[in-house]
């Protein structure tokens, strides 16, 4: 410790010799060369504020300093505000210069918005972005294209020669490429499924926030949302609520709901076409989720929740889970209980970009 003292003194008394040696020459050089330094870091820090300001939205109002639409700087805990400034919300936010961009996936269940809003809040939500709710229907279409087209075009095309030589389009007796096959004849060669209409099928559309009127036979029933108040249930369609208590993205979403008091009916739909707005009915967190088939073991009472086929669906694959334990084909198969209620998320591809705003901002 005392060497380094020494060590320390002895800096300190050679950089003073230093300075004191210098000639007139000297320290104008010595002034010049720290004001030139000076200048480069003002520059850059000039430059870097103007670009972030052009295109990262960096913003000084009232001697705040704000990213895009919030404000840097230490939030608090939605639990511990006391605040009374009648524009500022519970996270520390605020409010005019509120307008957050939530991404909410398709292939989880309730998701959290990091949005807390305090009763009688009312916000604005403009939705953007598609989904797909059948990846393998995406996978299925896009693999037939090209033998779709090919067995179109006239006979002897360069196209068509070669890709239905390729893929084995042949009389397999005379080893003929056949020409004006119907569209199913062509898919059932393409493919090793017997009856494709059954297993191959895509009518599945990319869709946005509003969602699609298309039926999915047995599984309708067992939709998230399943319509109120007029309002039409469309798979895929975006929906939002404010809830105390939010759970995890793979929980059973009629589980949340259940803990918070409220049922699938009490979902709101976030419309595209329109500004949604939305008032906070309770404290709690902005949550989104869309509509999809759901299999829920939830029961209320002595009945479940869903329908009973679906919870007959639920049930089943409990079961053929517990098979797969009891044979030891964990190396290989297994199911995870807690993912069947959520399992016909697993095939969906896309998110929607929501902006949120409060309702008295101009947008």
């Amino acid at each position: 410790m005392q060497r380094q003292r020494q060590r320390s003194s002895s800096s300190w008394e050679r950089s003073l010799r230093f300075l004191v040696s210098l000639s007139h020459s000297g320290w104008v050089r010595l002034v010049a060369k720290v004001t030139t330094a000076l200048l480069v870091a003002l520059t850059i820090v000039i430059i870097t504020f103007l670009v972030s300001v052009r295109h990262i939205g960096l913003q000084v109002r009232e001697g705040h300093l704000y990213l895009g639409a919030f404000e840097i700087g230490q939030f608090t805990a939605a639990s511990e505000v006391q605040s009374t400034d009648s524009n500022q919300d519970s996270t520390g936010l605020n409010r005019q210069a509120f307008g957050a961009q939530v991404t909410v996936e398709s292939t989880a269940g309730f998701q959290n918005s990091g949005i807390y809003l305090r009763r009688g809040d009312r916000v604005t939500l403009k939705p953007s972005g598609r989904i797909n709710l059948a990846l393998r229907q995406v996978y299925a279409f896009t693999g037939l294209v090209k033998p779709l087209i090919a067995d179109r075009l006239p006979a002897g095309s360069e196209f068509n020669e070669r890709y239905k030589t390729r893929n084995q389009l042949q009389d397999p007796e005379t080893g003929e490429v056949l020409q004006n096959l119907t569209e199913i004849e062509v898919l059932q060669r393409l493919t090793s499924v017997g009856n494709f209409g059954q297993r191959e099928t895509f009518h599945r559309d990319w869709i946005g926030p509003d969602g699609e009127e298309v039926s999915s036979e047995d599984l309708d029933p067992c939709l998230l949302f399943r319509g109120n108040s007029g309002v039409t249930p469309k798979w895929g369609m975006l929906l939002a609520q404010v809830l105390e208590d939010p759970g995890a993205a793979t929980a059973d979403p009629f589980q949340i709901l259940s803990r918070n008091g409220l049922t699938s009916s009490d979902l709101i739909p976030v419309s595209n076409l329109e500004n949604s707005t939305l008032e906070a009915e309770r404290d709690g967190w902005l949550m989104f989720i869309i509509n999809e088939a759901v299999l829920s073991g939830a029961m209320e009472g002595s009945q479940p929740v869903q329908p009973q086929s679906c919870k007959d669906y639920h049930d089943i694959l409990v079961d053929v889970a517990n098979t797969f334990k009891a044979e030891d084909y964990r190396n290989r198969y297994r199911i995870i209980e807690r993912s069947i209620p959520l399992v016909w998320f697993s095939d969906n591809i896309g998110a929607f970009q929501v902006i949120v705003r409060y309702a008295d901002e101009s947008s």
